[in-house]
């Protein structure tokens, strides 16, 4: 099965947009599944989070945030001039307030244009410590040609030795250039990763309202067993067990099997993906 976990760990998403409306996911209940197709089915939620860009500050570690921090002191701030407003290509303008000790950076976007792209909003990087530093989204829209992503949430980063924590709580509500809705609400989401010499291994655990052409619903995610990256060249996953929404999905590479009610399937992980990914997922 393709390694879409990493995706999210590495928080390397394809972009496909949101709108601003502010109203909240139908249903807050975990949506039931009692069958094999819908565990399927409700597993493209992990399609939908993926579809979020962070591309904003996908690059953004203690390090770079750093390394930006002195850009910007050097070419906009002054020692004695922590914030500046600049003006944008096209339009709008943007502020940067820089904190005194350097270790927060805010920026507030007032009808920027640049080009095809306009951002609305702001952004707030902190840099707690050099293993730990969030992000906060506060009501920022971008509208780019491919549609426009609207967020308001709040994510944290924490690096302790070789293991990665990610934790994301707040709304993304996306629409793209079709009209398609992609509106995602996390609570607690979690995400863990560590690599090795010996292993690979990732865990996800959390809430997620969707709302999408597909389904509307909760989504409930728990790791029984830590998924194990495969170590034959393959991008299917070598182990570990997924449970969501009291369906499970055991991997044994390259084998998934997919328990949901009274039902249970045993498929080649790379089938599981093609049902996923197909052009009709919504009727898998």
């Amino acid at each position: 099965m393709k390694k879409y976990t990493l995706s999210l760990i590495a928080l390397t998403f394809l972009f496909i947009g949101c709108g601003n409306d502010d109203s909240k996911t139908k249903n807050n209940q975990p949506n039931k599944v009692n069958s094999v197709k819908d565990a399927t089915k409700s597993l493209n939620a992990l399609n939908s989070f993926q579809s979020i860009n962070f591309s904003i500050a996908s690059s953004v570690t203690p390090n770079s945030q750093n390394k930006l921090l002195k850009i910007l002191t050097n070419q906009t701030l002054t020692k004695l001039q922590k914030t500046q407003t600049s003006t944008c290509v096209d339009g709008g303008n943007v502020t940067f307030d820089l904190s005194e000790d350097t270790k927060t950076i805010k920026y507030l976007f007032d009808n920027c244009k640049n080009g095809t792209t306009f951002m609305d909003g702001s952004m707030t990087m902190l840099t707690q410590d050099d293993n730990s530093y969030s992000i906060d989204y506060d009501k920022l829209t971008v509208k780019t040609p491919k549609g426009t992503q609207y967020m308001d949430m709040s994510m944290k980063f924490t690096e302790n030795n070789i293991l990665n924590t990610t934790i994301m709580n707040g709304v993304v509500k996306q629409t793209s250039s079709t009209g398609e809705i992609n509106n995602i609400s996390m609570t607690n989401f979690v995400i863990k990763d560590q690599e090795t010499k010996e292993e690979s291994w990732h865990t996800i655990d959390g809430k997620m309202n969707l709302e999408t052409k597909c389904f509307t619903g909760a989504y409930v995610f728990k790791t029984i067993e830590k998924m194990i990256d495969a170590t034959d060249g393959s991008d299917n996953t070598q182990s570990g067990t997924l449970e969501l929404n009291g369906a499970t999905y055991t991997f044994e590479n390259p084998h998934v099997t997919i328990k949901a009610g009274n039902e249970s399937e045993t498929i080649l992980q790379s089938e599981l993906e093609k049902r996923m990914t197909q052009e009709s997922a919504c009727n898998i």
